[in-house]
């Protein structure tokens, strides 16, 4: 069992790309508070969108790297958006991250690199997902709960999803058919730098979620698989 998300994934001085579904914002926001609170300056945004109330606390910062630094050096932590209205707030582009990444201005920058509508599992559209060449780590989600549920009541993209998975999109989904899609290159794995660490988290609350994860982690091979409690501290299997 590892007592935050940060030793579960090993996260020391990294850019942390987020993609999949089923908890990416809840993740983001825990690991930059987990950063702060050990001393260590960081930055979370986005390079899609998220909602304009999800903030996690944050000071929000424009993308601008003086006002970033700033910023860091009066909190340690703070959330850089670009724009946002009453529904959305748009981040910044991937290579604004690997300008922030090169000035060095914080130790971890954490990045929610894909959306979901806040669905349980997804596979990325072409255009997907929009990660920072910069990434050092790429953590896929996915919801326990997914498992058991018909593909089209519970993902995002479910004509993708069900492909990768060989699947139709009115089957159940099977944990083999979500290792499958997380562990694919059209998948949880697309657009991940080749020098970047793949970790999946795979998030829940009950003992079958925890069972869920389990099962994964035997079948997803070298890849290591933590399961995200909303009850207790991660652990990594």
């Amino acid at each position: 069992m590892a007592e935050s998300l940060t030793s579960a994934f090993g996260i020391e001085r990294d850019i942390v790309s987020v993609v999949g579904a089923g908890g990416k914002t809840t993740l983001v926001f825990t690991i930059g508070d987990e950063v702060r609170r050990g001393g260590r300056k960081v930055i979370v945004t986005t390079t899609t969108k998220m909602g304009s109330d999800q903030t996690g606390g944050l000071t929000v910062v424009p993308p601008d790297l003086d006002k970033v630094a700033g910023a860091l050096a009066v909190s340690g932590a703070c959330l850089v958006i670009a724009a946002r209205d009453h529904r959305k707030a748009t981040g910044v582009s991937p290579a604004w991250v690997d300008d922030a990444a090169a000035a060095g201005i914080a130790e971890v920058i954490v990045i929610e690199a894909d959306g979901a509508r806040r669905r349980k599992l997804k596979a990325p559209a072409d255009h997907e997902p929009v990660i920072p060449q910069s990434s050092t780590v790429v953590i896929a989600v996915m919801a326990a709960s997914a498992v058991g549920e018909v593909i089209a009541d519970v993902a995002h993209r479910p004509d993708r999803v069900a492909s990768i998975a060989g699947a139709a999109v009115t089957d159940r989904l099977t944990t083999e058919a979500a290792a499958r899609v997380l562990t694919s290159d059209l998948g949880g794995r697309k657009s991940v730098p080749q020098h970047a660490r793949f970790a999946i988290a795979v998030t829940g609350s009950s003992a079958s979620d925890r069972s869920t994860a389990e099962a994964m982690a035997e079948l997803v091979g070298p890849f290591p698989v933590t399961f995200v409690s909303r009850e207790g501290p991660p652990t990594r299997l």
